[in-house]
């Protein structure tokens, strides 16, 4: 790692556990607007900014650069609080109209930081019962949302529609309700649904911003996190934000949590040494307290080691999407995963990257899983929208992404995520 890299994660780590950050005297005004950079990156700049404003290199960044990354926190949290309030109205709302949603990720994990605010939510998530979904659809699109990507015959059922998203008309919320955890257009993915057939079941209650909520329970919780964070490094990475909370829920819930069920199911996933490199991750860089949080024998025998997917999670940005070209990259993990679902061997190559199947493509063509014809039509709107990305972008080019590309699937595999 370099200096930036490892103030940034000195950074984040003092802003999990409240404190300022010290022995930071020789890092320089550049140095510091380029930690500022990457903390925007990974959506922590907020957090960030709270551990390290007595800084004497933070101080002498007063100029444009400076007021500019304190101009644009101070938007952040504003926006959060915003997004917070009109949640928890929803929230309400869905309770009182008969529905049960489960809180997922969001409002959950922000309510353990210190500063709850300071760190961000693109979205708030929520579980519904199939049973409940069209009620729930019906109370959320009274309340100032707007459906988006609901299918054109409006079957809304479980087998036809894995999650539905909200898009607030006069308030930045972006709500995500879900009727299963884990897309089904995968395999993998399927599997790991599979792990939580008794969500519903086994959910509690935790008092959140003064209100009982409904939650999954804290080995489920533990989990979904672990196998978010799978998910998205699957695609095209994940960022340091996902491995706060990961840190913060373990060292806060971690007694209650049975870490055997999740190892195990870690492992019916092909997740298990990806798992151990997380937590390896967290306890070394982010405070993750083994003995607390009832994992130090545990830890003592993983064997995985984190620095590969460190330095992936450092170059990724919040749910890889630090450039065009990491993020085109996901057709070849994809693919990779794709293949070696159906025990083919598996070839970072650049045709199915291009041409995905189109399982793959559904997520970003959902009128494929209805009229699978239009495939065509689909891989050709893919390639013109890539072309003017990467035409308007000096910082994507084609051959980026297929270095980017084949460099994850080899990490893939080391991993044992693949064969």
């Amino acid at each position: 790692m370099n200096t930036v890299e490892m103030i940034f994660l000195k950074s984040v780590r003092c802003a999990l556990s409240g404190e300022i950050l010290k022995d930071a005297d020789d890092i320089s005004p550049s140095q510091w607007k380029s930690v500022f950079s990457m903390a925007q990156m990974h959506r922590v700049l907020p957090l960030v900014l709270d551990a390290v404003y007595s800084c004497p290199g933070v101080k002498a960044l007063d100029g444009e650069s400076g007021n500019l990354f304190r101009k644009r926190a101070r938007e952040i949290v504003l926006l959060q609080t915003m997004r917070t309030e009109k949640f928890l109205q929803i929230y309400d709302r869905l309770i009182d109209g008969g529905v049960s949603p489960i809180l997922i990720k969001g409002l959950l994990c922000r309510s353990l930081y210190p500063n709850p605010d300071c760190r961000p939510s693109g979205d708030e998530d929520i579980l519904i019962c199939p049973q409940e979904t069209e009620k729930a659809v019906d109370i959320i699109s009274q309340m100032g949302m707007q459906a988006k990507d609901v299918p054109y015959d409006h079957n809304l059922s479980a087998d036809n529609v894995d999650e539905i998203a909200f898009y607030g008309t006069d308030n930045p919320l972006h709500l995500e309700l879900h009727q299963r955890l884990f897309s089904s257009r995968s395999e993998t993915f399927s599997a790991m649904n599979a792990l939580f057939s008794r969500c519903f079941e086994d959910k509690i209650t935790q008092t959140i911003h003064g209100r009982d909520i409904y939650t999954l329970s804290h080995t489920d919780n533990m989990l979904y996190m672990m196998l978010h964070c799978f998910k998205h490094f699957i695609h095209s990475g994940f960022g340091i934000r996902q491995v706060c909370d990961i840190t913060l829920y373990a060292n806060q819930y971690g007694h209650l949590i049975d870490w055997g069920k999740i190892m195990a199911d870690c492992k019916a996933v092909r997740a298990d040494a990806f798992q151990e490199a997380i937590l390896k991750i967290a306890q070394k860089h982010l405070g993750l307290d083994a003995q607390a949080a009832g994992l130090a024998h545990w830890l003592l025998d993983m064997t995985a080691d984190e620095t590969p997917l460190l330095e992936d999670m450092l170059s990724a940005g919040v749910y890889g999407s630090s450039s065009l070209s990491r993020q085109h990259s996901s057709g070849f993990t994809l693919n990779a995963i794709a293949k070696s679902e159906k025990g083919a061997p598996v070839r970072a190559g650049l045709l199915h990257s291009v041409f995905p199947p189109r399982k793959i493509m559904e997520a970003k063509y959902p009128y494929l899983k209805n009229s699978p014809y239009l495939l065509p039509a689909a891989w050709a709107d893919r390639i013109i929208k890539y072309r003017k990305e990467t035409k308007s972008s000096l910082t994507s080019k084609p051959t980026a992404a297929v270095k980017i590309g084949k460099e994850r699937v080899e990490l893939m595999r080391y991993y044992g995520i693949i064969d």
